[in-house]
């Protein structure tokens, strides 16, 4: 990537973070029906999170489980670029394991949490829906008996559930970038206004302030709730029109300790790290190029510097330059150069009755990615416990060596020689090995000197030796049968 192309990337980056960082707080939820909404979001979204943390962490594991059985089969050449990211690999699980733990630890608390305030909002909601009226008619004598008891119940809504009004919660979305301005769930009290009514008959508006009540006199009763709040009144009590009558406040709260255990699960969703630890793979150059040991291994692997456990190289350029000839320039052909490759690598998996290969991208299952790595180290043990071939030639000078214990003798034995220090006979090392032409040694007795050939001298000798029994026996043998013949048929004193 060229100077341009990089430049355009990191303004580009630049920008995102910006549009992330200048995220949107939701507005807070005002209503019960909107609140019990903006519970659901918030409960779905931490789900989600939670979901997609553990999907990326089986993912992870997976690769890691890949990116292992491909390290043992790579070459020479290919190995160095593989080490880096294997050895960073534990580190980006391990954070993301803790953070998924303590995830999950908090799960059960925050569901319980915010499931009671949701209902504690649903019973609110049921409140401010229902009118209940409740009404006492007098008889013709002008008492009131419990024939003249009549009351009735209205909702608003065709249910008491949480329907919601308008759509000032359709837009509202719960996301990583927003989470941590998201305003505190409401107390949410409720305000009961019961409203007295009275009129002295049916037939006539007048109050019972100044009237005495006669037939089809009544006493009235209204009930309601609300969100808004109301001013206690009994000013209008006398007034012939009776509007709005006695007006008498009560304040319901409901929410006891679900605001409180609300608040502290909000606090711990909006704590978790699960999305930044979890939120990244293996296969994302991000997620690897600040682990120190992604560093040290550069170092070692990369650079061949063995002996180094620094997480900074004494060179930057040096750095990186072996960072850009195995993944590229900061890392932008790390895909390519490190995954598509892993992930094409061929492994031996069992298919039935007979073994088989595949590439590691379709070998998805944890049992068949430990098998095919068990696979291959078991090949790798059996190749090395193989025999190797012997170099007959020098294992028998190696041991004609060892066997001589006398200082002389080893030292005029071909391809030996005494070590003082260890007193023992081994080896000569400044000899040709079993495989170059045979050993020449030099006699330079007096001043005459001439090369001497051992090896054909020795078969020389044999072979006239032989030649020599040969004759001894064609020549000697025959007489040596007849001698032996006469001396037993004649005695052998008379040999004598």
């Amino acid at each position: 990537m060229n100077t341009k192309g990089l430049l355009l990337s990191l303004t580009l980056v630049l920008w995102a973070r910006a549009k992330l960082g200048s995220a949107e707080a939701n507005a807070a939820c005002k209503t019960p029906c909107s609140c019990v909404t903006r519970i659901g979001k918030i409960v779905n979204y931490h789900a989600a999170r939670l979901k997609t943390a553990k999907q990326n962490y089986d993912t992870n594991i997976r690769d890691l489980l890949r990116l292992f059985l491909a390290t043992l089969q790579a070459d020479a050449a290919e190995k160095p670029k593989l080490l880096p990211v294997l050895a960073s690999a534990g580190g980006a699980l391990e954070a993301c394991r803790t953070a998924l733990a303590q995830e999950e630890a908090d799960q059960p608390m925050i569901s319980a949490a915010m499931s009671a305030l949701a209902k504690t909002y649903t019973i609110y909601n049921s409140l401010i829906k229902k009118t209940s009226t409740l009404t006492l008619t007098a008889d013709g004598s002008g008492h009131f008996k419990n024939t003249g008891i009549a009351g009735s119940v209205t909702h608003e809504n065709a249910t008491a559930s949480c329907q919601e009004e308008g759509k000032e919660e359709e837009n509202t979305k719960i996301t990583d970038t927003n989470v941590q301005q998201e305003p505190d769930l409401p107390e949410l009290a409720i305000t009961g206004v019961t409203t007295l009514t009275c009129k002295k008959e049916s037939s006539s508006p007048a109050t019972c302030s100044s009237n005495t009540i006669t037939n089809g006199g009544e006493i009235k009763a209204v009930i309601k709730h609300q969100t808004a709040a109301a001013t206690q009144s009994t000013a209008s009590w006398s007034s012939n029109t009776m509007t709005p009558g006695a007006i008498l406040v009560t304040e319901v709260k409901l929410t006891g300790d679900n605001k409180t255990n609300v608040d502290a699960a909000m606090k711990k969703i909006k704590g978790s790290k699960v999305h930044l630890k979890c939120g990244t793979l293996l296969t994302s150059y991000s997620t690897v190029a600040t682990n120190d040991e992604f560093k040290r291994l550069v170092l070692k692997a990369l650079l061949g510097k063995q002996d180094n456990e620094k997480t900074s190289a004494e060179s930057v350029a040096e750095y990186n330059k072996a960072i850009k000839e195995a993944y590229g320039e900061g890392g932008t052909d790390y895909e390519a150069k490190v995954w598509t490759k892993v992930k094409a690598t061929q492994a031996e998996i069992n298919k039935g009755d007979d073994a088989g290969n595949e590439p590691l991208e379709t070998i998805d299952t944890l049992d068949k990615l430990t098998a095919a790595i068990a696979r291959k180290i078991n090949k790798d043990l059996t190749e090395a416990a193989r025999p190797k071939a012997e170099n007959k030639i020098e294992s028998e000078r190696e041991k004609g060596c060892t066997e001589e214990t006398d200082k002389a003798k080893c030292n005029k034995k071909t391809g030996c020689k005494y070590n003082e220090k260890d007193s023992k006979c081994q080896e000569d090392p400044a000899q040709a090995t079993a495989t170059a032409p045979p050993t020449t040694n030099t006699n330079t007795t007096g001043n005459n000197s001439f090369v001497i050939n051992k090896t054909p001298l020795l078969l020389a000798v044999f072979v006239s030796r032989i030649r020599l029994l040969r004759f001894i026996g064609k020549s000697f043998l025959p007489h040596f049968i007849k001698f032996i013949k006469y001396g037993i048929l004649n005695g052998f004193d008379r040999l004598i």
